[in-house]
């Protein structure tokens, strides 16, 4: 007979569940992979047990009791251990606040017409980050649904459009001969003084925002702004 100790105890003893629904084996491990700007930003997880045809992963986004504010984000691989049992690791996450962080980049600055020609420079940059919970009975049925956020964009009257970053155009207040700019230049000019003023204030969106799966159904969007010069 096979050597099943230390494998089905739990699952044989007196006053032990029957394993028919998932069951805890073991102790949460909790990450926080943001401390410690945000403290309540947990990545959970757990050892558990559960007899084979009886498996079924938990409800989408649904919550740990232990933990307020928790998701599930899905379960590992399920290991057999003998017996018609298998272990697996379930696990949750709360979703993390948004968050601000420095960083640099190459920008090309556009010209101003009669005053400057596009210039190239390493600036820094304001990264912001913020977290979506996805999924039936959100604000966002699935990550496509979140709002897209476009890098900042000039338009002239005949329809041309570029990213401000493009650095082959002009901006100039309109007038004979010229192709006016959305924004115009006085506009821009009013952007570079707040930005001047404000250290917080980085006016211009550099990166088009981009969608990055945290854990689970919480996805993250990146923003990458720099100030107006």
């Amino acid at each position: 007979m096979p050597d099943t100790s230390g494998t089905l105890t739990s699952h044989l003893a007196a006053g032990q569940p029957a394993f028919t629904t998932a069951t805890r084996v073991g102790g949460y491990q909790v990450e926080r992979p943001f401390f410690p700007e945000d403290p309540a930003a947990l990545l959970i997880s757990a050892p558990y047990e559960i007899e084979l045809t009886s498996y079924a992963p938990a409800a989408e986004n649904s919550a740990n009791a232990d933990f307020a504010g928790s998701y599930f984000t899905g379960d590992g691989p399920l290991e057999d251990i003998g017996m018609g049992m298998c272990r697996f690791i379930r696990s949750w996450a709360t979703v993390p606040a948004t968050r601000t962080l420095p960083g640099s980049i190459g920008f090309t600055y556009p010209g101003f017409l009669d005053l400057r020609p596009p210039f190239s420079q390493s600036v820094p940059t304001q990264i912001e980050e913020e977290f979506f919970l996805v999924g039936a009975g959100t604000a966002y049925a699935t990550p496509l649904d979140i709002p897209f956020v476009q890098e900042t964009q000039v338009l002239f009257s005949a329809g041309v459009r570029y990213g401000m970053g493009a650095g082959s155009f002009f901006l100039n207040n309109g007038g004979a001969g010229t192709d006016p700019s959305s924004p115009t230049l006085a506009a821009y000019l009013a952007l570079v003084d707040d930005d001047d003023a404000d250290p917080a204030s980085f006016s211009i969106i550099a990166q088009a925002g981009t969608l990055q799966r945290h854990a689970g159904n919480i996805w993250g969007r990146r923003v990458v702004s720099v100030k107006a010069l």
